[in-house]
């Protein structure tokens, strides 16, 4: 008789009528905690651009915020980490990390910009639930940002 994989005999498990399997699988692992965690920059960046309307001149505003924070962030939080101490190097630091995110923005953005590009990122899921998810939570970044 062999041994199940609790210990008691394989046999025995079949008699008093239990139905589980020989080999016991593994949960699969939780994907969805880390996918929150992890963001697709270059979909954020395509969701951005497109809006809820999804007009031109909304595109060009978007690049346009994109590539001025991401080059205004960075060298004014370069700019005050070098001149400052203490506080104000911790504070340029910051600033220079929110310009190198921008940067990350810009430069997907900017991919997206040529006819077609961003009609194929978008094609697939409701781009609105996911607008509005990625504002959500952008807006929850933003008020815990300074803290």
């Amino acid at each position: 008789m062999a041994a199940g994989g609790n210990g008691q005999p394989a046999d025995a498990r079949r008699q008093c009528g239990a139905k589980w399997p020989e080999t016991v699988r593994r949960p699969e692992p939780a994907r969805h905690h880390l996918a929150m965690a992890l963001v697709d920059v270059r979909r954020l960046a395509a969701i951005d651009l497109h809006g809820t309307a999804g007009s031109r001149l909304r595109r060009r505003l978007i690049l346009a915020e994109f590539i001025v924070g991401g080059a205004g962030g960075l060298g004014l939080g370069l700019w005050i980490a070098v001149s400052g101490s203490g506080a104000g190097r911790l504070l340029g630091a910051w600033m220079a990390g929110i310009g190198i995110n921008y940067s990350a923005l810009a430069l997907q953005a900017a991919s997206l910009i040529r006819p077609g590009a961003l009609d194929a990122e978008l094609a697939g899921p409701e781009v609105g639930s996911e607008f509005w998810r990625y504002s959500y939570s952008a807006a929850w970044r933003a008020m815990l940002c300074p803290w």
